[in-house]
């Protein structure tokens, strides 16, 4: 028999650690997916009972570094379709935007303008291919995940194809972040 208060308590505990109420609670989610799918055989894998030690990791069954995310490759039609131009009224100049995050940050402000909410790494690559012929990899993207303790941006799951993935959601202190002059943003 299962104890699933323990496993509640446990990672209720372990999310503690995260200061950000809205990021805890994704937090104690994402533990509490991962120790029922250890129940159920899901990673073929044991719990260890230490659900902070290996949310902290990211690790796998397999002890590599990967993490435990859906990546997502694929294009879905409404991001194919977005009508995103160079010069977006209301957002700064592409050239002006001194690091990496910030264009990140400017193609998920201006696909959600018009109203595409999140978009993943690989969509997020080929926005600015197709808008500015400049080419990321959707690995260097995934470093956005450094701007989520600033709340900038932060994680969600979208429906592609039938499948479940991780995407980028701008907030709006990253939406704030944008609208300040280049000498703001470079010093953070």
């Amino acid at each position: 028999m299962t104890d699933h208060k323990k496993m509640l308590e446990t990672a209720e505990e372990a999310a503690k650690a995260v200061q950000d109420p809205e990021l805890r609670k994704i937090a104690f989610q994402e533990l509490l997916k991962h120790e029922l799918g250890a129940l159920r055989g899901d990673k073929k894998h044991k719990s260890s009972g230490n659900t902070s030690r290996v949310a902290a990791k990211g690790s796998n069954a397999s002890g590599k570094g990967k993490g435990k995310r859906k990546r997502a490759t694929g294009i879905r039609e409404e991001v194919k379709a977005l009508d995103i131009s160079p010069a977006e009224k209301g957002l700064p100049s592409w050239k002006d935007l001194p690091m990496d995050w910030q264009k990140f940050l400017w193609v998920l402000e201006a696909a959600r303008l018009k109203k595409v909410d999140a978009l993943t790494s690989s969509e997020i690559s080929h926005l600015i291919e197709t808008i500015f012929r400049q080419h990321y990899r959707a690995k260097v993207i995934n470093n956005l995940k450094k701007k989520i303790a600033d709340r900038f941006v932060r994680v969600v799951s979208i429906d592609m194809g039938g499948k479940s993935a991780d995407a980028w959601k701008i907030l709006d202190d990253g939406t704030k972040q944008l609208s300040n002059p280049p000498d703001t943003a470079k010093s953070k």
